[in-house]
């Protein structure tokens, strides 16, 4: 069901459904004539069949070459109704090409069964909707994500100087210069030490990180990451949610 809502190729296995049930029709029929004159009962109606002229229909096959005809064929679920009728009236039939622009623009066009061509761009307009609004988020928080791991491993080094600091002189320092840590790093990575608590801001482009110091049983600083203010959890990597 899926691969039948393709362009161009959900409407092309409909059309052909329809053709092969017309050649199964033109074998059980006495004629090619009757063939065709059944075909033409089905678009005329029990009253008019008789009164079209088949003939007719051959010529009207030139106007199948044009662009929105051709355009019109692409997109619909049934083959013209004169391509029916000389598929069967003739053993060998001399279908005109369709117009090969208008395979650009039905490319474009999903097939949406008996509910036509215009329903079908109106679900193509609502699958892409969905995609973007799924796949746009997804992607930038994939980006985001990048560039905090990158301040992630950019800052290490001050998280580690700073563990050694403390269990070297068992004070928190007051600034990062105190312990030799530049507050600027590469790929705009800004540090900031919040004396209380011994706590790093690390500000990227995209947002700020938090890493909070813990001591474990052997007195070792191991530092507990979480998001910033106004970055969402699914923003940073999972080792900072």
């Amino acid at each position: 069901w899926p691969a039948l809502r393709l362009p161009l190729l959900g409407a092309a296995f409909s059309r052909a459904r329809e053709t092969t049930c017309d050649l199964h029709g033109m074998a059980c029929c006495g004629s090619r004539e009757g063939a065709a004159r059944s075909l033409a009962a089905l678009a005329a109606g029990a009253r008019n069949w008789a009164d079209i002229s088949l003939e007719a229909y051959r010529h009207q096959l030139r106007s199948a070459k044009g662009f929105w005809m051709s355009f019109h064929e692409l997109v619909a679920s049934y083959p013209w109704s004169v391509k029916r009728a000389i598929r069967v009236l003739d053993e060998h039939p001399q279908i005109p090409r369709r117009n090969p622009f208008a395979y650009a623009l039905a490319l474009f066009v999903p097939y949406a069964g008996n509910v036509g061509a215009g329903m079908g761009f109106l679900l193509y307009v609502y699958f892409v909707g969905i995609m973007a609004a799924i796949a746009i988020p997804a992607y930038q928080n994939y980006t985001t994500r990048a560039v905090f791991a990158t301040a992630i491993v950019e800052s290490s080094g001050a998280r580690t100087t700073l563990a050694t600091y403390y269990e070297t002189t068992k004070q928190v320092p007051t600034t990062l210069g105190t312990a030799g840590i530049s507050s600027n790093l590469p790929n705009s990575v800004a540090l900031r030490l919040a004396p209380k608590g011994m706590i790093l801001y690390v500000t990227s482009k995209v947002g700020e990180l938090v890493f909070v110091p813990k001591l474990d049983d052997q007195g070792h600083v191991y530092w507990m990451c979480r998001p910033g203010a106004g970055v969402r959890p699914q923003m940073v990597p999972v080792s900072c949610r």
